[in-house]
C-alpha cells in the first residue's frame, strides 16, 4: 500500500551522492534496510527538518513523494525500496510569524527581502547567522555586533573588509576561524599565534596554501552547537 510522505534534498536535488528528479519513479530490487539501505521520507512535513536543517548557507528543497514496495517505519522517518518524487512543495507556506525556527529558516531561504528586514532581529541565533549567510550589505551591518558568536561567525564567512577588521580581535575563537579562513595577510598574521589550536589550523593551511576544504574547518565548531548531525538518506 503507497503512502505519501516528505523527502528533503540538497539544492540541486541530490542526496548523499544520489541525483533526484521531480516525476521519477526509483526502485531498489532488494528489502529496504533502517540506517542502512532504501529510500527514506518523512510522513510529516516537520520531521524533515529534524534529519535535513536549513541552518546558515544550506538551502534544503523539499519535494511531495510517494512510497510503494516494502515500506518499514523507523523512528520519525520511513524507509521504502520504491519512491516517486511527486513536486516540490510551495515554499510560501513557510511565514515570518511562525513560532518554529526551522520554518523561519526557510523564509530567509525563500521569502522576500521585507521578510529579511524582519528576520534579521530574530529572537534565534540560528535564523539571524541565516540570515548573515544571504550577504546583504544592510543585514551584516546590524549582525556584526551580534551578541551571539556565531552569527558573528556568519558575518566574518561572508568576508567583508570591514568586519574582518573587527572580527579578527573577536573573543569567540570560532569567530576568529571563521576569519582566518578568508585568507587575509594581515589577518593570518594576528592570528598565527592565537591561543586556540583551531584558528592556529587555519592559519596554518592558509599560509602554506595547503589544498584543504577549509570551509569545513571552520564550520566543524560552528555547526556542532546546532546538532546538524544527518542521519542516512
Amino acid at each position: 500500500m503507497s503512502m505519501k510522505a516528505y523527502k528533503a534534498f540538497n539544492a540541486d536535488l541530490a542526496y548523499r551522492g544520489f541525483q533526484y528528479e521531480i516525476g521519477k519513479t526509483y526502485t531498489m530490487d532488494e528489502e529496504p534496510v533502517p540506517y542502512i539501505s532504501g529510500f527514506y521520507s518523512c510522513e510529516n512535513l516537520d520531521d524533515v527538518f529534524i534529519y535535513y536543517k536549513p541552518w546558515a548557507n544550506k538551502k534544503v528543497r523539499i519535494c511531495e513523494v510517494e512510497l510503494d514496495g516494502t515500506i518499514i517505519k523507523s523512528n520519525r522517518k520511513y524507509v521504502s525500496n520504491k519512491i516517486t518524487i511527486v513536486k516540490e512543495i510551495d515554499y510560501s507556506i513557510f511565514k515570518v510569524t511562525s513560532k518554529n525556527s526551522y520554518h523561519r529558516m526557510m523564509v530567509v531561504h525563500y521569502g522576500t527581502d521585507e521578510d529579511l528586514d524582519i528576520l534579521v532581529t530574530d529572537e534565534s541565533s540560528h535564523v539571524r547567522s541565516t540570515v548573515a549567510f544571504q550577504g546583504r550589505t544592510k543585514d551584516l551591518d546590524i549582525l556584526v555586533n551580534d551578541d551571539a558568536y556565531v552569527v558573528r561567525a556568519a558575518v566574518a564567512m561572508q568576508g567583508r573588509p570591514q568586519d574582518l577588521d573587527i572580527l579578527v580581535n573577536d573573543e569567540n575563537p570560532d569567530v576568529r576561524a571563521a576569519v582566518a579562513i578568508q585568507g587575509r595577510p594581515q589577518d593570518l598574521n594576528v592570528l598565527v599565534n592565537d591561543d586556540d589550536y583551531i584558528v592556529r589550523m587555519v592559519v596554518a593551511t592558509r599560509k602554506h596554501g595547503t589544498d584543504l576544504d577549509v570551509r569545513t574547518i571552520a564550520l566543524y565548531k560552528l555547526r556542532k552547537i546546532h546538532n546538524t548531525n544527518q542521519n542516512t538518506n
